[in-house]
C-alpha cells in the first residue's frame, strides 16, 4: 500500500523540528544528569570510567523501545481500551480506526513508562558496580 505524502511548507517543517529537538534534548539532558549524579565522586566509592557509563545510557532507550513495542501490541489487540471510557466508546462504536489509535497510544504509553524505568535501572546498576569496586 502506497501513501502519498502531502506537501508541507518549509515553515511548517522548521516549526515541527523546533518542537521535536528541544524536547528530545531535554530528556537526554535529564538522563545524562541522572547518570552523572549516580557516578558522583565519593570518599568510599570509586567512579566508573566513562565508557562504562556510555554503555549504561543505552538501557533507557532500549527499555522505552521494548515497552513501546509491547504497548503497541497490547493497544492493537484492544487490551488498553479498558483504561479509558473514551477508548471504550471508540472501540465499541468502531470510530476512527480504534485499533490503530490504541496501538499508537500504547506505543507512546510504553515509551513514557519504559524511559524512566530504564533510567532508574541504569542508576541502580551504576551504584551496584561502584559498591562492588569499593569492596575489591
Amino acid at each position: 500500500m502506497f501513501y502519498v505524502l502531502r506537501k508541507i511548507s518549509p515553515v511548517q517543517q522548521i516549526l515541527s523540528w523546533e518542537a521535536i529537538i528541544p524536547l528530545s534534548w531535554t530528556v537526554g539532558l535529564l538522563l545524562a544528569v541522572a547518570v552523572l549524579l549516580a557516578n558522583n565522586p565519593h570518599k568510599t566509592l570509586p567512579q566508573l570510567p566513562f565508557p562504562n557509563l556510555y554503555r549504561l545510557i543505552a538501557l533507557p532507550i532500549l527499555s522505552a523501545a521494548l515497552l513501546g513495542v509491547v504497548g503497541g501490541i497490547l493497544g492493537w489487540l484492544g487490551y488498553l481500551s479498558n483504561l479509558s471510557d473514551d477508548l471504550q466508546l471508540l472501540t465499541l462504536n468502531d470510530v476512527w480506526r480504534p485499533s490503530r489509535f490504541c496501538c499508537a497510544w500504547g506505543v507512546h504509553l510504553g515509551g513514557y513508562i519504559g524511559g524512566p524505568i530504564g533510567a532508574a535501572w541504569s542508576v541502580i546498576l551504576i551504584r551496584r558496580k561502584r559498591k562492588h569496586l569499593a569492596k575489591n
